[in-house]
């Protein structure tokens, strides 16, 4: 999105600014960790009809290191929810032995979908970050996220740059 501020010289009557469309592009990327410190499969989200052109598309991305659909916004819906749950979440914890615990956000879907986490098994626990705490404990949020965004945005603005 373009900032909601500008930087035009005193006295100027007018501000042009130039809009691509580009902000309206949008991506999310669902993330985790292991305790151990191994990183689950990325799911990236990208912009576009579930089932549709995009969402056919955006899959034939998929390797060894990430996965890819699709939602009409590029959230994470109940759809999206599931995807993760059965191509991440099931895989890391069918390699592992032992209780597993997975701590997530309070967000309602994540609530109120909580049966996709434990599937039928029994040695899944599900806990919750209190509301608005998110941020200040959960330690992609702090780290990871901020930074990827910043890099992800260098990246666009070189790539457009090499384009001139």
């Amino acid at each position: 999105m373009p900032p909601n501020y500008s930087v035009i010289q005193r006295g100027t009557r007018q501000n042009r600014i130039l809009i691509t469309n580009n902000e309206k592009k949008r991506i999310s990327v669902l993330l985790a960790v292991r305790g151990d410190g191994r990183k689950l499969k990325p799911l990236i989200v990208f912009k576009g009809v579930s089932n549709a052109r995009v969402s056919q598309e955006v899959r034939n991305y998929d390797d060894d290191i990430s996965l890819h659909t699709a939602q009409a916004k590029a959230w994470t819906d109940e759809d999206v929810l599931k995807y993760w749950c059965k191509n991440v979440w099931r895989e890391a914890t069918a390699e592992t032995r032992g209780p597993k615990v997975l701590l997530v956000d309070s967000y309602r879907l994540h609530k109120d979908n909580e049966d996709l986490f434990h599937g039928r098994r029994q040695d899944i626990q599900v806990k919750f970050i209190p509301k608005h705490c998110t941020g200040l404990i959960q330690p992609l949020d702090i780290g990871f996220v901020l930074l990827s965004k910043e890099l992800g945005k260098c990246g666009f603005l070189m790539t457009l740059r090499m384009k001139k």
